[in-house]
């Protein structure tokens, strides 16, 4: 309830002997780290599967509240079941897989930097412009994933995504990083009964940090840094 409004999707390998896609749903907690709401272990990753993923993830949190925002990697099938699920959620591309990609079909020194600065124009019409002078400068405009990637500006241009609420993530690396991190527990040849037991060791861990961030917070002085020290202290307090 706290923390539900802004919600990562990733899915992910290399946790099972079985080769199958585990599917973390996270999202940011007040220490700006990663707090995990719920996984699951797919047979494949179809439209179906992960809408009912989507769909029981949200019975399980009681349907009492819709995430406002969801970031993914692009996935045609995961954005075609959020879509279904959580209509009213604005979809966000993440922005490491979006220059990857653009990387990988772009090959022209000094592209990224600028397709950098495309998607961290502030305005629509700033975006605009910026990417008119990119496909000019850059010879895009017979590039079929230029063009594509265009068409849903709306998912990844910071001009487009003005006053959504991502908790300043930019890019699903996090849950990445979480996987990077569950993987110190799920060796790849852990039968299923194995692994459902270890992943529950690595979420019991991943509490204990959390309530162990919690308690250093609540008991700690935290350090001025201005010359209104009044100001910020009575901050403190609240």
């Amino acid at each position: 309830m706290c923390f539900g409004d802004m919600l990562l999707f990733d899915a992910t390998y290399r946790t099972n002997a079985y080769g199958k896609p585990f599917v973390i749903l996270a999202g940011l907690y007040s220490h700006f780290k990663t707090a995990i709401f719920g996984c699951a272990l797919l047979t494949a990753e179809t439209v179906e599967a992960y809408t009912w993923v989507l769909e029981k993830f949200l019975d399980s949190m009681g349907n009492e509240k819709m995430p406002s925002s969801v970031m993914t990697d692009g996935d045609k099938a995961m954005r075609r079941a959020i879509k279904t699920v959580l209509p009213n959620a604005r979809h966000h591309l993440c922005k490491w897989h979006l220059k990857k990609n653009g990387v990988t079909n772009v090959h022209v020194p000094g592209f990224l930097c600028d397709f950098e600065k495309c998607i961290s124009m502030p305005t629509q019409e700033e975006f605009e412009i910026a990417w008119t002078n990119l496909v000019d400068n850059y010879n895009l405009h017979e590039n079929n994933w230029a063009i594509e990637v265009y068409k849903k500006r709306h998912l990844w241009a910071e001009g487009y995504l003005r006053g959504i609420f991502f908790a300043e993530a930019k890019s699903t690396q996090r849950v990445e990083g979480m996987s990077a991190f569950m993987n110190r527990f799920l060796k790849l040849r852990l039968r299923l009964f194995e692994f459902v037991q270890t992943y529950d060791r690595a979420l019991a861990k991943l509490r204990h940090n959390e309530a162990k961030a919690q308690v250093e917070s609540e008991n700690n002085t935290p350090i001025l840094s201005t010359t209104m020290k009044r100001i910020e202290q009575h901050a403190t307090c609240n």
